[in-house]
C-alpha cells in the first residue's frame, strides 16, 4: 500500500513537471511569434513611411515599388 502511494505521488509530481514545462515552452514560442510578427509590423510600417516620402518629392509609383517592395496601388493610395 505504501508502496502503491509513492508511485502515485511520483506520477502526479512527473505529470505537474511536464505541465509546466509544456507552459514555459508555449510562452517562450508565444514570445518568439510575437517578436517576429513585431518586427515584420515594424518593417512594413517604415516602407510605408519611406513610400510616402518619395511620393511627396514627385518619384514615380513604379520607382517607390521597386524601392520599397509596396505595390503601385499601395503607394498611390497613400
Amino acid at each position: 500500500m505504501i508502496q502503491n502511494d509513492v508511485l502515485t505521488s511520483a506520477k502526479e509530481e512527473g505529470l505537474q513537471e511536464g505541465i509546466q514545462q509544456g507552459i514555459q515552452q508555449g510562452i517562450q514560442q508565444g514570445i518568439q511569434q510575437g517578436r517576429e510578427i513585431g518586427r515584420e509590423e515594424g518593417i512594413q510600417e517604415e516602407r510605408i513611411k519611406t513610400a510616402a516620402n518619395l511620393k511627396k518629392l514627385g518619384i514615380e509609383a513604379s520607382l517607390i515599388a521597386q524601392a520599397t517592395g509596396l505595390s503601385q496601388e499601395e503607394i498611390e493610395n497613400l
